[in-house]
């Protein structure tokens, strides 16, 4: 069951759940998502505690952002010059060249035991095309830190 609650509820939660070490993370399903069967923007919790929902008409960008810093640290979405491994070039090359050409992108990071997940136990950093809706999958047997440290500047520097 997923229940539904507004942008400071989720925020809440989020905190509530990080400082008492609850396992929990986020996906950002927007409209067209290969994961949002709806029409809306929605920003999804899943947690040991409960799934929740977060809909909205306008894009949930920025409360993302804050969710996406608390859950893997402030730093996150900065640059960082340090190697990416050579599996996940390809796509840091197509958002960058979607990112030029201010195409709107998404990606997911699924994590082990994500409800998404179809490969439970594995960490999947999930790229979508958005010019052929296809989703390009890359599999870690752990958290890919420095790849998803790539993707997510890339992601949250998307011209508005």
């Amino acid at each position: 069951m997923v229940s539904q609650v507004s942008k400071l509820s989720a925020i809440r939660k989020a905190s509530r759940w990080q400082r008492g070490k609850v396992a929990w993370h986020f996906h950002l399903l927007s409209p067209g998502c290969l994961f949002n069967p709806t029409k809306t923007h929605e920003l999804f919790l899943e947690s040991s505690k409960g799934n929740y929902v977060v809909r909205s008409h306008g894009t949930l960008t920025e409360i993302a952002k804050h969710l996406v810093q608390l859950l893997h640290g402030r730093d996150i979405t900065e640059f960082s010059s340090s190697p990416a491994s050579g599996t996940v070039e390809k796509l840091l090359k197509q958002a960058k060249e979607l990112n030029q050409r201010r195409v709107k992108w998404h990606h997911h990071l699924l994590f082990p035991h994500c409800m998404f997940n179809k490969k439970w136990g594995k960490w999947i950093l999930a790229f979508e095309d958005p010019l052929n809706n296809k989703l390009t999958e890359l599999v870690y047997p752990h958290f890919p830190e420095k790849d998803l440290r790539k993707v997510e500047n890339l992601f949250y520097g998307q011209r508005k």
